[in-house]
């Protein structure tokens, strides 16, 4: 391997060529020596002239035979010959160390290894001793351990301290993976090209023991003598270049404190240097390795992306201090921006060089900081690293920007990457294309090179974040979007995602105020269950048109694991995308670069649980740190944040506001439960709104009056939880409040539930056998869920024909059995308002009886309450239209028809019966207005006539005379009296 380092002035671009050539025949030490010297020459040649008034470091690697290289470093010009001389002597007592140990006898054994290993004599070993330059010897005088422990004693001879370590063996042998080595192994595990670092322990050197009083009290002393003093140690550590534990190096101990402190290392560095690995396989032909700027490559050979290495402490303090998101994530500590290494397409330093010239030419508060000779270095080494950018031709910077500021913004697929800032907002577009804020994390894809050199276009994934509610808080969760390959231009705003500020200037920021209305709801949602009313579509697969439907808002129970199936298009809304805190995934590269500048990759980190991307690897605190900067922070009572540090964990119940930001990157859905439908469903927060409860319709209900304020009485009071009086000695039971309205069938049973839950403003849980099932022990479950969330939605619960559940019990049927015991044991334990319902009392089994709290009879309709529902319903027509609903008029021979005619009062209706008859009169009514009106003119507004309800009549009239004929000339009551179910000639109520 030949490496070609030209350090020029601090201003200054410097280009570093690395040649690898796998299982090389290298030439002789004066080629190798030749080589360099002209890669040299020919750079100077190339216009470095003040090149030759340098110190150049060189470094050639070779050892062949019994010939010993170390690595120095070239003393500074200041320093004196004598150092030199030193060094000269080190040379002379390495190599007479290596002799001794290759000049050791060999043992049979040993001879036998060494003639079938022939090829050892062009082989070396690379060691380290207590922490010191690496030197390299030939193999043969290591391979076995005898040989090895000869040289140590010849190097160590003077220093009777190691040479007893030896002996004792009070040492330690580490290969480059810092792993322990036995000495006992070494001709099995040892082997050519090798690191190897001995460490030897040196003790301190001891004082003499304090002198004993005469008059202390000996008796009992320990053998240990404690001395009075401080002893400073200090243990070296040398970190895993991939992230690994540290390994063991050597320590040191001093009798003084010990002050640390870096030191300054003053070199003439170039601001910039850009690397290149150059790889080609083995020739035995040889081929000519003096590089230049215009070496010829073969087709075998294969050149790495270049990097970037910022040495400018004043550009990279700059840097640090305006970058907050990185665009690349670190591989290793010799990455990144705090080594100051951009792998190619340098996306760090092209996504954040206009903020860079801000700093040059503006009058940041970080610039006053700095003095005018910083920043005159600072600006000088902007200038040198925007010119060096605006070189690279495949970028095609200036052109991007170009596009994308015109009339119509417009960018193509390979230089996308251009406008895709980590840590900024973006719009992503939706299937019915509308738009959603998120922040970018990270962007993959795109064009690059494989392995092999080969250009490479794959589709770009964005990988962006929003704020989402999950069963408790809201936090950070991740969502993914392709960006498939196109061709030509395209339109910004046309893509899946983009940034923000093509909507946001062009509209004036109104898409953006929008959002943030929106975000207030959510976030005013998501402080508990919330009861609203939601006009729209929902996302369900099969879900309907939802019209002035009843919801319940709640994310608590985590409804998407109830086991429905959502769907891929919508797990971008599923909260079990969370982002597990900040694991720092590896960034999928397309280069595969070769080399010392780039060393293989670490291991990924294990993925999260449930295989869940994650975000936040790639930020940082953005802060210079140039020595008064990071003075000036120590001394101040301010501690910096991590940017998007407080969107961690947000509790809505905690927090009274949002900033605006956070409003506007909170979703555009919730999970909420259709009441109607029980169910789950994601619905459009833009489209849910408090409901608008019917209060006055518990005033309607045709019932005695005292009943009427008997069940508002009761509906206020445990609304009003804070005044409720707990009768049962027992905690937790008895807390609820069971109603059971019987009757016969149309009496407003049903309504009544339903009017308490609007008077009382809460949301009405309305279950059924069929949400419930027949089996006991699915059955308490869904019982009990179905409870639990009347409890935390504050619900009123209703079961309607509760009489499938609460039939008497039997001696031969031990499934209804279990039926009863569940019921009664989860009403002793129910908090709340449960109507039950039946027109079965009879068949009711007699322990529920004590756990009724109230019982309410309905008796049959008589023809005062028959009037009383018609008027209703012709009221409703009018209050509708006030509220907004369609125009329906009726004349006045329609209401008297109802209420005064015989042959609509033999027919007996109930209550749901006159509804439905009404209704369909005024259905037939709009059909009449709709047709009667002239093509083209707007339909009359529809008026329901004596005609239209006649009609109904007639219909309804021929099907009661057929059933009661089939029932042997026995009506409702009748049946239910002889099947005793309930006897409608006794009253059950206080009258109507």
């Amino acid at each position: 391997m030949a490496t070609v380092s030209h350090p020029v002035a601090t201003q200054a671009t410097q280009t570093t060529v690395t040649l690898l050539q796998p299982s090389e025949t290298h030439g002789s030490a004066e080629e190798d020596r030749n080589v360099v010297i002209g890669a040299l020459e020919a750079n100077t040649e190339e216009g470095v002239s003040d090149v030759k008034d340098q110190d150049v470091g060189m470094k050639v690697e070779q050892a062949t035979g019994a010939d010993v290289e170390s690595e120095p470093t070239k003393p500074k010009g200041s320093e004196t010959s004598a150092e030199w001389g030193k060094y000269r002597d080190q040379m002379e007592r390495l190599t007479a160390a290596v002799k001794r140990a290759m000049n050791m006898p060999e043992s049979e054994e040993d001879s036998i290894a060494r003639d079938a290993k022939k090829s050892d004599e062009d082989q070396s070993i690379n060691i380290s001793l207590n922490g010191s330059q690496q030197y390299r010897l030939p193999w043969s005088a290591c391979r076995t351990w005898p040989r090895m422990e000869t040289f140590l004693r010849e190097w160590f001879r003077e220093d009777k301290v190691i040479l007893k370590a030896i002996d004792e063996g009070n040492f330690i042998i580490q290969d480059e993976f810092s792993r322990a080595i036995s000495p006992g192994l070494w001709e099995s595990v040892g082997r050519p090209v090798w690191d190897v670092e001995f460490s030897f322990h040196q003790p301190p050197d001891a004082p003499p023991p304090p002198p004993v009083p005469q008059n202390a009290d000996t008796e009992g002393l320990s053998e240990t003598c404690y001395e009075n003093r401080v002893q400073y140690k200090v243990s070296y550590f040398q970190r895993d270049e991939y992230g690994g534990r540290a390994g063991f190096v050597s320590e040191s101990v001093f009798k003084e404190p010990i002050a640390l402190e870096v030191a300054e290392e003053h070199e003439r560095l170039p601001a910039i240097e850009e690397m290149k690995t150059i790889e080609f396989p083995a020739d035995v032909t040889g081929r000519n390795r003096k590089p230049s700027t215009r070496s010829k490559l073969r087709k075998s050979d294969t050149v790495s992306e270049p990097t970037l290495k910022i040495h400018s402490p004043y550009l990279l303090n700059v840097l640090k201090s305006i970058i907050e998101y990185s665009a690349e994530q670190p591989t290793g500590d010799n990455q990144g921006l705090d080594a100051g290494m951009f792998l190619y397409l340098y996306m760090d330093l092209y996504l954040h060089l206009e903020e860079l010239l801000e700093y040059k030419t503006g009058d940041s508060e970080l610039r006053r900081k700095h003095s005018e000779a910083y920043n005159k270095y600072a600006d000088d080494h902007i200038d040198l690293l925007q010119s060096y950018l605006m070189s690279q031709s495949a970028v095609q910077y200036n052109e991007a920007k170009a596009r994308s500021s015109g009339s119509t913004p417009l960018t193509t697929f390979g230089t996308l990457w251009l406008l895709m800032k980590p840590g900024t907002d973006v719009y992503v577009r939706e299937a019915d294309g509308s738009v959603n804020r998120y922040v970018l994390d990270k962007l993959m894809g795109g064009t690059g090179k494989d392995p092999k050199g080969e250009n490479v276009t794959v589709n770009y994934t964005a990988q962006v974040w929003n704020l989402v509610l999950d069963e408790k808080a809201i936090r950070q969760f991740v969502r993914q979007v392709d960006i498939p390959v196109f061709d030509d231009e395209r339109a910004i705003t046309e893509l899946p995602i983009f940034p923000v500020r093509y909507i946001d200037d062009c509209d004036d920021g109104e898409t953006r105020q929008n959002l943030i209305q929106r975000g207030h709801k959510y976030f005013a949602y998501s402080k508990k269950p919330c009861f609203l009313q939601y006009d729209g579509h929902g996302l369900k697969s099969g879900s309907r048109f939802y019209k002035r439907a009843r919801v319940v808002v709640e994310h608590a129970s985590r409804p998407w694991m109830d086991g429905t199936t959502w769907g891929a298009d919508l797990e971008h809304h599923m909260p079990a995308h969370q982002v597990p805190g900040s694991v720092i995934p590896v960034r999928p590269t397309f280069s595969n670069p070769f080399g010392f500048h780039h060393p293989p990759p670490p291991p990924p980190p294990p993925p999260p649980v449930g295989g869940v991307p994650t975000v936040g690897g790639s930020v940082r605190l953005a802060r210079c740190e140039c020595k008064d900067c990071k003075a000036l922070a120590s001394s101040q009572e301010t501690y910096a944040r991590l940017k998007f540090s407080e969107y961690r964990e947000i509790i809505p119940v905690r927090q009274t506001e949002l900033s605006e930001h956070q409003y506007s990157i909170l979703p555009s859905h919730m999970f909420a439960f259709i009441l109607n439908d029980r169910a789950y469903d994601l619905l459009d927060v833009a489209k849910l709104e408090w409901p608008s409860m019917a209060d006055t319709a518990i005033d309607r209900l045709v019932m005695p009056s005292g009943n009427k304020e008997l069940i508002k009485a009761i509906a206020r009071t445990y609304t009003d939880k804070s005044q409720l009086f707990k009768a049962d000695f027992i905690y937790g039971k008895g807390e609820g409040q069971i109603i059971l309205l019987h009757g016969p069938p149309g009496t407003g049973k049903t309504l009544t539930a339903e009017s308490v839950a609007e008077f009382t403003g809460r949301p009405l849980l309305n279950i059924t056998a069929a949400d419930l099932g027949h089996e006991p022990e699915l059955l308490e479950k869904s019982l009990l869920q179905y409870f639990r969330r009347a409890n935390d939605w504050d619900a009123i619960v209703l079961l309607d024909e509760a009489d499938v559940y609460l039939e008497k019990r039997s001696k031969n049927d031990l499934q209804r059995n279990s039926i009863v015991s569940v019921f009664l044991r989860a009403l002793d334990y129910f908090q709340g308002i449960l109507f039950l319902t039946t027109n079965r009392i009879n068949q009711f089994d007699e322990a529920f009886k004590s756990r009724i709290h109230l019982s309410l009879g309905y008796d049959k309709l008589n023809d005062a309450a028959r009037a009383q529902i018609w008027g209703n319903l012709f009221q409703k027509l009018k209050d509708d239209h006030k509220h907004g609903g369609p125009r329906i008029g009726y004349d006045y021979d329609a209401k008297q028809y109802v209420t005064k005619s015989d042959e609509v009062k033999v027919l007996e209706w109930n209550g749901r019966e006159i509804r439905n008859a009404f209704q369909t009169a005024v259905a037939l009514a709009v059909y009449d207005s709709k047709h009667k009106s002239k093509e083209g003119d707007e339909p009359a507004v529809p008026e329901v006539t004596e005609d239209h309800l006649r009609q109904v009549v007639l219909m309804s009239s021929a099907f009661r005379k057929y059933m009661k004929a089939a029932n042997n000339d026995m009506d409702d009551s009748d049946l239910a009296f002889r099947e005793g179910n309930r006897d409608d000639r006794v009253m059950s109520g206080l009258g109507r």
